[in-house]
């Protein structure tokens, strides 16, 4: 795609597919960078990781890497979207949340500390920490 600067195919928190279910909240608690999983916090606010999972925080047209505190940001609830990894994950492989980093992690064996297991799948393989299609569904 030269003629759109070399594109990449993929960036973080970006919407993959049709037939999405998006909530806008508040971003609480410091600045929240696009496709890391977010959780509930006060009423309408969202914090990054958590332990109680809403979804991934999707690209907007915004030119900065974060959303800061008090923006409005989306959160995709359903859908495919490309989130930021920290590890290597199979595709198709059930996948959960690192509730500090807000990162997808394999799912572990078992119950793991600071790993939120959340009923996601990966779409896509990969080798080591980056960007991985997601689905929430």
């Amino acid at each position: 795609m030269a003629a759109y600067g070399n594109m990449e195919k993929a960036a973080p928190g970006l919407l993959y597919g049709l037939h999405h279910q998006i909530d806008s909240r508040l971003v609480s608690g410091g600045a929240i960078p696009f496709g890391v999983a977010v959780s509930a916090a006060n009423g309408d606010q969202i914090v990054i990781g958590g332990s109680n999972v809403l979804g991934i925080v999707a690209r907007t047209a915004l030119d900065q890497a974060t959303n800061k505190v008090g923006d409005c940001v989306n959160v995709v609830r359903t859908g495919k979207v490309w989130a930021e990894a920290s590890e290597a994950i199979a595709a198709d492989a059930e996948v959960a949340v690192d509730s500090t980093t807000g990162k997808i992690v394999a799912k572990p064996n078992s119950t793991t500390a600071g790993k939120i297991n959340t009923g996601w799948h990966a779409r896509t393989a990969l080798d080591a920490a980056g960007l991985i299609l997601i689905d929430l569904d």
